[in-house]
């Protein structure tokens, strides 16, 4: 995790988070980023790291009108599905990657069920149409933990940026502890029936709950340090 000042790039927090990840000896295979960071100095600099990206590509470019065909990235609307070698101007900067074309099939409000066209700009990514958009969908697990984040998320008024990043980071902790117990009690492949029958048949904790432990544990020890004939 990082802070994001209001004129820092795309590139200038990715450099950051870049630098914890190896710090942290994390193993990246694939960065799945949000339309936010299709630009072309951030697939740029995700080339230069060897970094493999899939990124959801931002409609840009003329629109067509009678007499004037489509330019840019929304003349690619007609193209057919599949992977397609792709050069993405911006100005006088220009960044090559495998534009892929793939169909989510929903049903919309009217209870049709529907086909809407996917564009992701791709790079030494060797899938499927299909099992990129499906590699792309593992990050949507993202958009819950925010709404959990605000749920467990301490509430302050205070402007210092390091203490409101703090409780950010704590709140995330929790949340990553919930979901460390939750894979504990959903057997696995590998772990499969005998773990279910060593005793993990138990339902997996809810956030609320663990939340509520913590809470209670903080108070004990609240309790604790005032109650200590050394707190002074």
């Amino acid at each position: 995790m990082t802070y994001v000042r209001k004129k820092d790039k795309p590139t200038e927090v990715l450099t950051r988070l870049w630098a914890e990840v190896k710090q942290l000896e994390i193993a990246c295979k694939t960065a799945l980023l949000d339309r936010y960071f299709f630009t072309v100095p951030v697939m740029t600099w995700l080339q230069n790291q060897n970094l493999p990206f899939i990124i959801p590509v931002v409609m840009r470019g003329r629109k067509p009108k009678p007499g004037r065909q489509a330019k840019g990235m929304r003349a690619c609307r007609r193209w057919k599905a599949g992977s397609h070698k792709y050069t993405h101007h911006a100005g006088a900067e220009s960044v090559e990657f495998r534009l892929i074309i793939t169909y989510k099939s929903h049903v919309n409000r009217n209870k049709k069920r529907v086909n809407k066209k996917l564009f992701f700009a791709t790079w030494k990514v060797r899938l499927s149409p299909t099992d990129a958009r499906q590699r792309y969908r593992k990050r949507f697990g993202i958009e819950a933990s925010y709404r959990q984040l605000n749920q467990s998320r301490a509430r302050t008024s205070s402007r210092d940026p390091r203490y409101r990043l703090l409780l950010v980071g704590l709140s995330l902790f929790l949340r990553n502890v919930w979901q460390w117990l939750v894979r504990l009690a959903i057997p696995t492949k590998k772990r499969g029936q005998k773990a279910m029958r060593a005793g993990m048949k138990a339902k997996p904790p809810r956030y609320r709950d663990v939340l509520d432990d913590f809470l209670a544990y903080l108070q004990k020890a609240t309790q604790e340090l005032d109650s200590s004939p050394h707190t002074g």
